[in-house]
Protein backbone atom coordinates (compact mmCIF):
# COMPACT_ATOMS: atom_id res chain seq x y z
CA UNK A 1 0.00 0.00 0.00
CA UNK A 2 1.02 3.76 -0.80
CA UNK A 3 -0.24 6.41 1.16
CA UNK A 4 -0.28 9.62 -0.61
CA UNK A 5 0.75 13.14 1.11
CA UNK A 6 -2.04 15.09 2.65
CA UNK A 7 -4.50 12.38 1.41
CA UNK A 8 -6.25 9.45 2.85
CA UNK A 9 -6.46 7.66 0.26
CA UNK A 10 -4.35 4.67 -0.41
CA UNK A 11 -3.55 2.19 -3.66
CA UNK A 12 -3.04 -0.94 -3.77
CA UNK A 13 0.45 -1.29 -6.50
CA UNK A 14 1.17 -4.16 -8.02
CA UNK A 15 2.12 -5.95 -10.75
CA UNK A 16 -1.25 -8.21 -11.24
CA UNK A 17 -2.15 -6.57 -14.60
CA UNK A 18 -1.96 -10.07 -16.82
CA UNK A 19 -4.21 -8.71 -20.02
CA UNK A 20 -4.02 -4.84 -21.14
CA UNK A 21 -5.39 -2.72 -23.66
CA UNK A 22 -4.77 0.93 -24.03
CA UNK A 23 -4.79 1.92 -20.61
CA UNK A 24 -6.55 -0.56 -19.19
CA UNK A 25 -6.18 -3.78 -17.22
CA UNK A 26 -9.17 -6.12 -17.34
CA UNK A 27 -9.85 -9.35 -15.68
CA UNK A 28 -12.17 -12.21 -16.49
CA UNK A 29 -14.21 -13.67 -13.32
CA UNK A 30 -16.11 -17.07 -14.30
CA UNK A 31 -17.81 -17.02 -10.71
CA UNK A 32 -21.21 -16.13 -10.94
CA UNK A 33 -23.34 -13.63 -9.20
CA UNK A 34 -25.32 -10.73 -9.89
CA UNK A 35 -24.69 -7.65 -11.24
CA UNK A 36 -24.43 -5.44 -7.89
CA UNK A 37 -22.22 -8.21 -6.20
CA UNK A 38 -19.82 -8.49 -9.28
CA UNK A 39 -19.59 -4.62 -9.57
CA UNK A 40 -18.62 -4.28 -6.11
CA UNK A 41 -16.38 -7.41 -6.27
CA UNK A 42 -14.57 -5.15 -9.01
CA UNK A 43 -14.44 -2.22 -7.05
CA UNK A 44 -12.91 -3.90 -3.77
CA UNK A 45 -10.03 -4.53 -6.51
CA UNK A 46 -9.52 -1.06 -7.44
CA UNK A 47 -11.48 -1.15 -10.63
CA UNK A 48 -15.11 -1.35 -11.95
CA UNK A 49 -16.59 -3.18 -14.36
CA UNK A 50 -15.64 -3.16 -17.79
CA UNK A 51 -16.78 0.26 -19.67
CA UNK A 52 -16.58 -0.48 -23.51
CA UNK A 53 -16.22 2.96 -24.64
CA UNK A 54 -14.37 2.32 -27.94
CA UNK A 55 -15.31 -0.01 -30.95
CA UNK A 56 -11.34 -1.06 -30.41
CA UNK A 57 -12.23 -1.94 -26.68
CA UNK A 58 -15.50 -3.73 -27.67
CA UNK A 59 -13.10 -5.76 -30.46
CA UNK A 60 -10.50 -6.56 -27.52
CA UNK A 61 -12.44 -7.81 -25.11
CA UNK A 62 -15.12 -9.78 -27.39
CA UNK A 63 -11.88 -11.68 -28.82
CA UNK A 64 -10.80 -12.40 -25.12
CA UNK A 65 -14.62 -14.11 -24.13
CA UNK A 66 -14.40 -16.23 -27.45
CA UNK A 67 -11.41 -17.85 -25.68
CA UNK A 68 -13.41 -18.51 -22.48
CA UNK A 69 -16.13 -21.30 -21.42
CA UNK A 70 -18.52 -18.56 -19.86
CA UNK A 71 -21.44 -17.53 -21.74
CA UNK A 72 -22.33 -14.57 -20.57
CA UNK A 73 -20.53 -11.67 -18.60
CA UNK A 74 -21.91 -8.40 -16.83
CA UNK A 75 -20.12 -5.60 -17.91
CA UNK A 76 -20.86 -1.75 -16.50
CA UNK A 77 -23.37 -1.18 -18.84
CA UNK A 78 -26.46 -0.01 -16.43
CA UNK A 79 -29.63 1.82 -17.27
CA UNK A 80 -29.87 5.11 -15.05
CA UNK A 81 -31.80 8.24 -16.92
CA UNK A 82 -30.87 6.78 -20.09
CA UNK A 83 -27.71 3.51 -20.90
CA UNK A 84 -24.71 4.63 -19.14
CA UNK A 85 -21.68 2.94 -18.45
CA UNK A 86 -20.33 3.50 -14.46
CA UNK A 87 -17.74 4.95 -15.79
CA UNK A 88 -20.14 8.03 -15.96
CA UNK A 89 -19.70 7.86 -20.08
CA UNK A 90 -22.94 7.55 -22.38
CA UNK A 91 -23.36 4.49 -24.30
CA UNK A 92 -22.09 5.42 -28.20
CA UNK A 93 -21.37 2.09 -29.55
CA UNK A 94 -24.35 -0.36 -30.67
CA UNK A 95 -23.66 -3.52 -29.66
CA UNK A 96 -27.37 -4.91 -28.50
CA UNK A 97 -28.59 -8.36 -29.44
CA UNK A 98 -32.19 -8.01 -32.06
CA UNK A 99 -34.66 -7.00 -29.67
CA UNK A 100 -32.83 -5.58 -27.50
CA UNK A 101 -32.93 -3.93 -25.03
CA UNK A 102 -35.96 -5.40 -23.95
CA UNK A 103 -36.73 -3.89 -20.82
CA UNK A 104 -35.78 -6.91 -19.16
CA UNK A 105 -33.62 -4.94 -16.66
CA UNK A 106 -31.27 -2.28 -15.72
CA UNK A 107 -28.56 -3.96 -15.90
CA UNK A 108 -26.39 -6.09 -18.70
CA UNK A 109 -24.30 -8.89 -19.90
CA UNK A 110 -22.23 -9.42 -22.94
CA UNK A 111 -22.77 -12.84 -24.86
CA UNK A 112 -19.96 -15.13 -25.94
CA UNK A 113 -22.30 -16.19 -28.77
CA UNK A 114 -26.17 -15.76 -28.96
CA UNK A 115 -27.69 -15.45 -31.16
CA UNK A 116 -25.98 -17.77 -32.92
CA UNK A 117 -23.74 -17.26 -35.60
CA UNK A 118 -22.92 -13.19 -33.43
CA UNK A 119 -20.34 -12.46 -31.03
CA UNK A 120 -20.11 -10.16 -28.09
CA UNK A 121 -23.79 -8.78 -27.65
CA UNK A 122 -25.60 -6.60 -25.46
CA UNK A 123 -28.63 -7.85 -23.39
CA UNK A 124 -30.14 -6.16 -20.89
CA UNK A 125 -30.83 -8.12 -17.49
CA UNK A 126 -32.43 -7.63 -14.21
CA UNK A 127 -30.07 -7.87 -11.39
CA UNK A 128 -30.43 -10.76 -9.91
CA UNK A 129 -29.54 -12.88 -12.62
CA UNK A 130 -25.81 -14.42 -11.61
CA UNK A 131 -23.27 -14.17 -14.67
CA UNK A 132 -19.71 -13.97 -14.66
CA UNK A 133 -18.04 -10.40 -14.98
CA UNK A 134 -15.09 -8.57 -16.47
CA UNK A 135 -13.18 -6.25 -14.18
CA UNK A 136 -11.26 -2.76 -16.05
CA UNK A 137 -9.00 -1.16 -13.78
CA UNK A 138 -5.86 1.46 -14.83
CA UNK A 139 -2.53 0.28 -15.61
CA UNK A 140 -0.51 0.64 -12.76
CA UNK A 141 2.19 2.92 -14.01
CA UNK A 142 -0.95 5.07 -14.64
CA UNK A 143 -2.35 5.36 -11.42
CA UNK A 144 0.76 7.68 -10.34
CA UNK A 145 -0.62 10.25 -12.73
CA UNK A 146 -4.24 10.41 -11.59
CA UNK A 147 -3.18 11.65 -7.85
CA UNK A 148 -1.77 15.30 -7.04
CA UNK A 149 -1.90 16.07 -3.41
CA UNK A 150 -5.54 18.04 -3.01
CA UNK A 151 -7.23 16.75 -6.08
CA UNK A 152 -8.03 14.09 -9.06
CA UNK A 153 -7.71 14.53 -12.36
CA UNK A 154 -9.95 13.34 -14.85
CA UNK A 155 -8.72 10.60 -17.26
CA UNK A 156 -10.22 7.17 -17.93
CA UNK A 157 -7.81 5.32 -16.02
CA UNK A 158 -8.23 7.27 -13.19
CA UNK A 159 -12.30 6.53 -12.86
CA UNK A 160 -12.01 3.66 -10.07
CA UNK A 161 -9.25 5.79 -7.80
CA UNK A 162 -11.62 8.60 -8.06
CA UNK A 163 -14.46 5.72 -6.90
CA UNK A 164 -12.68 4.80 -4.12
CA UNK A 165 -12.20 8.16 -3.00
CA UNK A 166 -15.87 9.20 -3.44
CA UNK A 167 -17.07 6.20 -1.19
CA UNK A 168 -15.41 7.17 1.95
Amino acid sequence: MVKFANSSLFVMLSGDCKLSFDSSCYSFNTEQSTWPNNRKKCMEKGGDLVSLETEEEWAFVNEQIQKLNTEEWHIGLQKEEGWQWVSGKPLTITKWQGGQPSGDGPFVVMAKEYPPNTFGLFNDLPDYVPRGYICEKPKVGNWLHCLSIYSLTTPKECTAVQKIERSK
